[in-house]
C-alpha cells in the first residue's frame, strides 16, 4: 500500500474516532439534561422524583432499545426484500 494510501486510512480512522466520541459525548450530555429534570421534581416531592426519574430511565430504554431507527438497521424490511427479488 502506498504512503498516501496509509496516510488517509490513519487520516479516516481518527476522523472516524473523533466523530464516534463526539456523539457518544453528545448522547451523555442529552441524558444528563433529562435526568437533571427529574431531579428538580426532587424540590416539590420525593414520590414524584421516583416517578419521574423511572420516566426518564423508561423514555431512555425506549428510545435506545426499541426505537424504529434500531429496527430498521437490525433486520431487513418487507422493501428490502422486495428490492432483492427484483434484481433476481
Amino acid at each position: 500500500m502506498p504512503a498516501c494510501a496509509e496516510d488517509e486510512a490513519e487520516f479516516i480512522d481518527r476522523a472516524w474516532r473523533v466523530s464516534h466520541y463526539a456523539a457518544e459525548h453528545f448522547n451523555y450530555g442529552l441524558r444528563a439534561y433529562y435526568f437533571a429534570l427529574a431531579a428538580l421534581a426532587w424540590l416539590l416531592n420525593g414520590w414524584l422524583f421516583m416517578g419521574a426519574t423511572g420516566w426518564v430511565v423508561f423514555v431512555l430504554y425506549w428510545r435506545e432499545f426499541r426505537s424504529e431507527a434500531l429496527t430498521s438497521i437490525s433486520r431487513p424490511s418487507d422493501h428490502d426484500a422486495t428490492k432483492g427479488a427484483a434484481k433476481t
